[in-house]
């Protein structure tokens, strides 16, 4: 995504160069068509021609609504956003069933290379390659295994996010209230801007006092587990997640 100079490499040695777009066709469609930032200030949602309906202001990223303060991080991605029709062909890691009206936009723009539409891309066979608790894992699916037809939620927010303490209180919250069951893949925020989340020493210090009194038997609160492995159990009903591309495919 952000390796567009590899793009005058192959140009220089005479080999057809193709962009693999491991995100989805709707967010390259924001790549190549950034909203006009200098109205942000002004309008109240933009219309994006990869996205059916026009975006609200809040759904934007930061650096598209701080244009001034971030410039550096506007043009980074702008910068690599143009470089993408540079390309012979843009293989995107997604489905027609799935988005047909992103896709459609990119393949009626005159000006993009070829588009090709190749997913899902999923290891859902391969082996778990990295576990730092085999036991914990072993206990949950025992759980899971446990627990009736659909009936348990699944709470994940990606390998790479993390929630603060007030946001875990009112999940607790919430989820003590609707009294389901729950597997709750919960982590630490980063102490560090390059570093990522880390694991809780205890649960203790960051949930609502005595909620894992309160729910036991009914959820789990862990750490890392395999996101596909837990998701493809007949127990799990529901999924609360970040949103992450791999996560919806």
């Amino acid at each position: 995504m952000f390796s567009t100079t590899i793009i005058d490499v192959a140009n220089e040695i005479n080999v057809p160069c193709y962009l693999f777009f491991a995100s989805p066709a709707s967010f390259l469609g924001f790549m190549v068509h950034y909203p006009r930032v200098e109205s942000v200030e002004t309008e109240s949602e933009f219309k994006i021609p990869s996205f059916k309906n026009p975006l609200p202001k809040q759904a934007l990223p930061n650096f598209v609504l701080n244009w001034k303060s971030e410039e550096d991080a506007y043009w980074w991605v702008s910068y690599h956003g143009g470089r993408y029709k540079e390309t012979k062909g843009i293989v995107v890691n997604t489905l027609q069933e799935l988005e047909p009206y992103a896709l459609q936009s990119l393949y009626d723009d005159l000006q993009l290379p070829p588009i090709y539409s190749i997913g899902p891309i999923l290891d859902l066979v391969g082996p778990v390659q990295w576990d730092p608790n085999p036991v914990q894992y072993n206990n949950i699916m025992d759980w899971l295994d446990l627990q009736p037809l659909g009936s348990v939620v699944f709470l994940c927010f990606g390998s790479l996010g993390s929630l603060e303490v007030k946001q875990v209180e009112q999940i607790a919250i919430g989820l003590e209230r609707a009294g389901v069951r729950f597997l709750w893949a919960l982590r630490a925020p980063p102490k560090a801007q390059l570093e990522g989340p880390r694991e809780y020493t205890s649960y203790e210090n960051v949930l609502p006092n005595g909620f894992l009194k309160r729910t036991v038997g009914m959820g789990i609160v862990c750490g890392w587990v395999p996101q596909a492995k837990v998701l493809a159990h007949k127990a799990v009903g529901g999924f609360v997640s970040h949103c992450g591309w791999n996560s919806i495919l």
